[in-house]
């Protein structure tokens, strides 16, 4: 697949031995040329469900072909300066001179927080419960779900569907995990630049990479404020068993 960070969650199983239906779900960085429409194409996706800020949409349009339908679920519209927003922002600040930008120490507070906070804040919560209610009732055809770098907010919303379903959390992790590699990827010109003037690349490697504790931090949260996943999905996201049930029913052989 030509898509960056780009993969079918496909071929997963649940705790019950159950295996997740490929080209049902897909995942990736932001579809940005034609390139990756055709990917999208040969894939065959018919549904993009996109995650980001209404100013990433404004600044860089997602690129999907005729008849793809665009959902926007915005994770971050009640928070839309957060780290998981601002990887593009946080790499020019450092090229433009604010050193400060890329303090490792400083990222993993942001960026744990920001976890936190797509189960915290009211718009994360809305825009995963409507990823949840379209993938349970959606036609033929696959959805892709994506961000930015598809690592941060996909990252989170493809877990909790993941989970919803019946997916091991190891294998959720494992798969949250592979994005790291890809991301590093895409971002590679930016660490260069970094590099080439000088500066230490940790804190920019650290800002586009993805660790286990930012998806346990969520985790955390989850059962800190709703006691389980089950209360989670129906109190916190407003999705009910029903609507659970049918999203089993699609997702899985």
């Amino acid at each position: 697949m030509t898509l960056p960070n780009g993969r079918d969650v496909g071929g997963l199983r649940t705790e019950d031995g159950r295996l997740l239906r490929s080209g049902v779900l897909l995942r990736s960085a932001l579809p940005r040329d034609a390139t990756h429409t055709a990917a999208l194409e040969a894939a065959g996706v018919r549904h993009a469900i996109d995650l980001r800020t209404r100013e990433e949409r404004e600044r860089q349009p997602v690129a999907l072909a005729a008849g793809m339908t665009l959902l926007e679920a915005d994770v971050l519209a009640d928070e839309p300066d957060a780290g998981a927003a601002s990887l593009g922002a946080i790499a020019k600040a450092a090229l433009n001179g604010d050193h400060s930008a890329l303090d490792p120490d400083r990222l993993h507070e942001i960026f744990e927080s920001g976890y936190r906070s797509f189960v915290t804040l009211d718009s994360a919560r809305t825009a995963t419960g409507t990823v949840l209610r379209h993938l349970a009732t959606a036609d033929e055809g696959a959805t892709l779900v994506h961000c930015t770098a598809g690592k941060d907010r996909t990252g989170w919303v493809v877990a909790v569907t993941l989970t919803a379903v019946g997916v091991p959390w190891a294998d959720v992790m494992a798969d949250y995990l592979r994005s790291g590699p890809e991301v590093l990827a895409l971002f590679a010109p930016y660490r260069d630049k970094l590099a080439a003037q000088g500066m230490d690349v940790t804190g920019m490697e650290r800002a586009v990479s993805v660790f286990p504790q930012y998806l346990e931090a969520s985790r955390d949260e989850v059962l800190s404020a709703h006691g389980s996943w089950d209360a989670y999905v129906s109190q916190g996201l407003g999705v009910s068993q029903d609507e659970v049930a049918a999203l089993r029913t699609r997702l899985l052989g």
